[in-house]
């Protein structure tokens, strides 16, 4: 205490977490955070957690002041009203609650901090009321923080602890960042209609894993042909129709090689991105004296194929190609 009385001085300060979010209450209280109120409780037995102290101008020199979170939602609100993207990369449960829907979703799985994880899971798991009050004890200090640690009578309480820590977590936590963010959203009315239409907005601000087709590949990728009545010309549009044929082999799980495979060694990604792609995907096609196997310019997005007589052996070299390029890019 004498070295902490010696060394901070001045201020206001800002108490962090280890990952830098700021704590808005004095940990296992709710008294707000203050320094003097912190020294009061500093070195009590439920204060055993790391914690950091730093001065707020250093703090809110970050993305908070600088208010990113706001131009955030803005910029999304702004691109999704006048057709453009949408950001498709943020958690369902996060939408959902600026949304004012009450649907939780997260598991312990979503948790990135490992230790956190760990406890979470040993608490989901507890088979007997005992152990669980056990690690109750044991781990009071981070459910304090979190507002959950209580006295527990029975095992079943085991499931609405761990979905309050995970709700602390995820969105009570970063409470500040959300609601600027929401601010942000509100441009254009965009916020409005998302809390009145969520199952029709909620795709396009939430990620979603959606399985390439061959109709899609197929459309992707442009083809350069040759001069029109050319020999060559001839060749290249049978090769286009042993692409299409490989593509739905793909898809049918009739190939070794996936269609995400293929994107992949095409593109370097195995998804087709929210923004699209740019350049946009294009198909060359290859002398037989220059190759046999397929390969790619994954800078350009540029997938060359070969020219060969027979569908067997464009499926088979193909096949072969892609499989023995791990990742992406000429065989």
């Amino acid at each position: 205490m004498k070295t902490f009385d010696r060394n901070v001085h001045g201020g206001p300060y800002v108490l962090l977490y280890p990952d830098g979010t700021k704590i808005t209450n004095i940990p296992g209280t709710e008294v707000p955070f203050t320094l003097n109120e912190y020294k009061e409780v500093v070195g009590k037995a439920y204060q055993r957690i790391t914690l950091y102290i730093c001065t707020a101008e250093d703090f809110f020199t970050s993305s908070i002041r600088e208010d990113e979170y706001y131009l955030a939602g803005k910029m999304i609100a702004v691109s999704i009203v006048h057709g453009g993207p949408g950001p498709n990369f943020l958690s369902e449960d996060l939408v959902s609650y600026i949304s004012g829907q009450s649907s939780f979703k997260a598991s312990v799985g979503d948790i990135t901090d490992e230790e956190i994880g760990k406890v979470l899971q040993e608490i989901q798991n507890s088979p007997s009321v005992e152990i669980l009050q056990d690690l109750m004890i044991r781990n009071s200090a981070m459910l304090q923080t979190a507002g959950c640690f209580r006295h527990v009578r029975s095992c079943d309480q085991k499931k609405m602890i761990v979905e309050d820590y995970l709700k602390w977590y995820i969105i009570h936590r970063n409470n500040t960042a959300i609601e600027r963010f929401k601010a942000g959203l509100e441009s254009l009315q965009f916020l409005t209609a998302l809390q009145q239409h969520p199952t029709v907005l909620t795709p396009a601000l939430c990620h979603a894993d959606v399985k390439l087709s061959a109709a899609e590949m197929e459309n992707l990728f442009q083809p350069e042909f040759s001069q029109q009545g050319s020999n060559r010309k001839a060749q290249e549009e049978k090769a286009m129709s042993y692409w299409a044929d490989y593509l739905l082999d793909c898809e049918e799980n009739d190939s070794s090689v996936t269609l995400e495979e293929v994107l992949m060694f095409a593109t370097g990604v195995p998804c087709v991105p929210p923004a699209g792609m740019s350049p946009l995907p294009r198909l060359q096609f290859l002398c037989s004296t220059t190759s046999t196997f397929p390969m790619a310019n994954t800078c350009a997005n540029i997938l060359k194929l070969p020219l060969l007589d027979t569908y067997g052996a464009f499926k088979a070299n193909m096949n072969f190609g892609i499989n023995n390029s791990p990742g992406f890019g000429c065989l």
